[in-house]
């Protein structure tokens, strides 16, 4: 009986070895290109790195563009639409919170994480609820939300407002690491940098620093190409970024930036 037992608990062991075995393969052979959304709906250009600094979310499509097509919009005089679905920008709190409320019912997984954000800071006349902001963000990571999955895994990493779970937070980085999110990959590799995994925790930072050079190349081609076609048809060498009336991405410094750890 005890034969049984000993050989039970070995083959436990080694499916368990297997499994970790498994997905430490699927981590390091996935998750190399950024995600779709991260790119601006308009030019089709991937979005500079940190997001939130070089784009806004507008609400009423919940889709987020780069500050260059924010920018040529403004030059074309469309200061009360919307760059990509050309409605009308929302006036005052509530309007802006009925708006993302309509596109949270269709389960936009962009809308549910982005209300569980307001939620988590109280915003838009929100009382803050910290249990409805996990509720949001667990069903929009369910629905496939890189960022959901990454303000999960955040939350309980570290302790934040809920008991300290670090498997559990370790297990949402990686599934947003798998789906191409630089900064969970990072997060990853400071947990087997503690953890003394050396040689894991510099396959992922170099992985996520691929993910960034891969980025700066692709915003490279992209300003030269704008350089050109601005030099060619209107003489003007550069135009200085700026950020549309309707800011919605958080400032450096904010409260957000603190919570999003960028």
């Amino acid at each position: 009986m005890s034969n049984l037992t000993a050989h039970a608990g070995a083959s436990s062991v080694e499916s368990a070895d297997l499994a970790a075995r498994n997905l430490q393969e699927r981590l390091m052979s996935s998750g190399h290109d950024r995600p779709e959304g991260d790119r601006c709906p308009i030019c089709f250009d991937l979005i500079e790195l940190p997001m939130g600094h070089h784009s806004k979310t507008n609400v009423c499509c919940m889709k987020s563009i780069c500050d260059g097509c924010i920018l040529a919009a403004l030059r074309r005089g469309m200061n009360d639409r919307c760059p990509f679905c050309r409605t009308t920008r929302p006036r005052g709190d509530a309007s802006r919170l009925a708006m993302i409320q309509k596109r949270v019912h269709k389960k936009d997984v962009e809308a549910l994480s982005f209300l569980g954000l307001k939620h988590y800071f109280g915003d838009l006349g929100l009382a803050k609820d910290v249990s409805r902001s996990i509720e949001l963000w667990t069903e929009a990571a369910e629905l496939g939300s890189v960022d959901a999955h990454r303000q999960i895994g955040h939350l309980y990493y570290y302790g934040r407002v809920v008991d300290e779970d670090k498997p559990r937070g370790v297990q949402h980085w990686q599934q947003a690491a798998m789906k191409g999110h630089a900064l969970s990959r990072r997060k990853l590799g400071d947990v087997e940098y503690d953890n003394a995994n050396y040689q894991i925790a510099l396959q992922h930072y170099i992985s996520q620093i691929w993910i960034r050079k891969v980025t700066q190349f692709h915003q490279g081609n992209v300003q030269r190409r704008s350089r050109d076609q601005s030099a060619v048809c209107r003489g003007v060498t550069g135009i200085p970024r700026r950020r549309g009336r309707d800011e919605e991405s958080p400032e450096r410094g904010s409260k957000e930036t603190a919570l999003l750890d960028f």
